[in-house]
């Protein structure tokens, strides 16, 4: 350190650093979110707040409907609250640590590759997705929705949703529901993009819909769209000429790690035979990202 350093009082010295670092033009600390940067840490600790209201703003993005899930009370309030905070980025994880200056690390507890923050843990942790938790939370959907198909198409399934089991073959004879199971193709499909998470077969119309489920970042709904719609293109062609088709759809089921809604998915869902409830669905996805906090986090709240 320079011998000039060492006459100027430690509250003074910091002071000191923080402008030479804003005169250099150095930005340290940066948004995971956005790549906004910034010289200090209380500065990015603002900023990252103000995501949560950009969210609903989105021209894209449903407000009523993504706020459904807060406005009709169904969770508990321990959930209601982790959730709420989650979207706040208000959560005390290894990164907002950092960022306070209350630890010197910010890496994820888990995978120990990323800065851990409430987006890492609710959908892009390694560790995370091979233990089978953001697989849990995604499944809950697809129970749901395969329970509401068989209803209306009048297939086996349980009276109750918490006791369907979804087998991998479901049929009547003349409509066949396939579930998380790999799609024989005529041909080579590229990446093997042949096990969507539900194909409904109507022999009789010659029509088929192929149902993908993401539960993604809040901040990646429309990559996951169109992910899913660009993914199963080739075996769309492909079962149209294989299974002598009139129509084949791709219904991407697209919901927020904490409930955000595009405004599209209703016009999905109504394509989906007994027309399944946007509100369950954002429950289901709700629930399981809460699960997913409370597990990784160790939150333990009291009664």
């Amino acid at each position: 350190m320079s011998d000039i350093w060492l006459d100027v009082p430690s509250p003074r010295r910091k002071s000191l650093r923080k402008m030479k670092k804003k005169e250099r033009g150095e930005k340290p600390y940066s948004c995971e979110v956005c790549g906004y940067s910034c010289s200090q840490k209380t500065s990015l600790v603002v900023h990252v707040r103000t995501h949560t209201g950009e969210k609903l703003k989105q021209e894209y993005i449903d407000r009523d409907a993504s706020l459904q899930w807060l406005k009709s009370g169904r969770l508990p309030f321990d959930e209601e609250r982790l959730i709420v905070a989650s979207q706040d980025q208000g959560l005390l994880t290894n990164g907002l640590k950092k960022m306070a200056g209350l630890q010197a690390n910010g890496q994820c507890r888990f995978c120990h590759s990323a800065i851990e923050s409430p987006s890492h843990l609710m959908s892009a942790c390694p560790i995370l997705l091979a233990d089978g938790l953001y697989t849990a939370r995604h499944n809950k959907v697809c129970k749901y929705l395969h329970w509401k198909i068989c209803g209306e198409m009048q297939l086996d399934r349980a009276t109750n949703i918490w006791e369907h089991e979804p087998p991998p073959i479901t049929s009547n004879g003349k409509v066949t529901v396939f579930y998380d199971k790999d799609i024989q193709a005529g041909r080579y499909i590229k990446d093997k993009a042949i096990k969507p998470d539900i194909v409904i077969w109507n022999k009789p119309e010659r029509t088929t819909l192929i149902i993908d489920v993401t539960v993604p970042n809040d901040f990646g709904l429309n990559r996951a769209e169109r992910e899913k719609i660009t993914k199963y293109q080739d075996l769309k062609n492909d079962l149209k000429t294989t299974w002598s088709l009139k129509e084949i759809n791709i219904i991407p089921v697209v919901i927020g790690a904490t409930g955000l809604i595009k405004k599209n998915l209703q016009k999905y869902l109504e394509a989906i035979p007994g027309r399944p409830s946007c509100n369950e669905i954002q429950i289901a996805a709700i629930k399981g990202t809460a699960s997913i906090l409370k597990r990784a986090l160790g939150y333990k709240f009291k009664s």
